[in-house]
């Protein structure tokens, strides 16, 4: 009696280490899988984005119904030279793409644009909607994301794709006001 309890708690620990090892394979394979989609929806959105700017020029006019990004906010910084726009924000509804378009030479690799706008801000509402897409609340299409287009190396625009709540666009707003502004100053020397 002794020996078949100890031969079934035996095969007990042997499927539970079986088991143990089966689900850590299967998460590394959801891990590897979660990227490969990850990696794929950068790529259509770049597509996508593209085909549709080409088609707006194409077509001249965009059809009824149809709606243009609009200037949401101007990045200035005053000084007693005057005003100088660091860039501009532009906001399509229909699409919900917030476009960020730098007008003045902000290196792509300044610590303060890397750590705080990209990985503070939208990297954080990034991993939020992945998130949220592994719990079933949003569909893969429906996540934030973002892509940074550079000129050489400094940053030209950045385009986050589903800003979906107006929270979110006014985060992305002052975070990039706060950024922009800070680095402008940094680079011209102004303290």
């Amino acid at each position: 009696m002794l020996k078949d309890k100890n031969e079934e708690i035996e095969k007990l620990a042997e499927a539970k280490r079986v088991l143990t090892r089966r689900l850590e394979e299967l998460e590394s394979e959801i891990k590897l899988l979660r990227d490969c989609i990850r990696i794929v929806d950068e790529e259509l959105v770049k597509r996508s984005f593209i085909s549709a700017n080409k088609l707006i020029e194409k077509r001249g006019v965009l059809g009824e119904g149809e709606k243009r990004e609009v200037e949401y906010a101007k990045i200035t910084y005053k000084d007693k030279e005057g005003e100088r726009k660091i860039a501009t924000i532009y906001f399509d509804e229909a699409r919900k793409i917030m476009r960020i378009k730098v007008e003045e030479k902000i290196p792509s690799n300044a610590p303060l644009l890397q750590n705080f706008l990209i990985n503070g801000v939208l990297e954080k509402m990034r991993m939020e909607d992945e998130g949220r897409v592994d719990r079933g609340e949003i569909k893969p299409e429906e996540a934030l994301n973002y892509i940074i287009k550079k000129d050489g190396d400094y940053v030209n625009e950045i385009i986050v794709n589903n800003v979906m709540s107006e929270d979110r666009k006014i985060r992305i707003r002052n975070a990039s006001k706060w950024t922009f502004t800070r680095l402008y100053e940094k680079i011209k020397g102004v303290d």
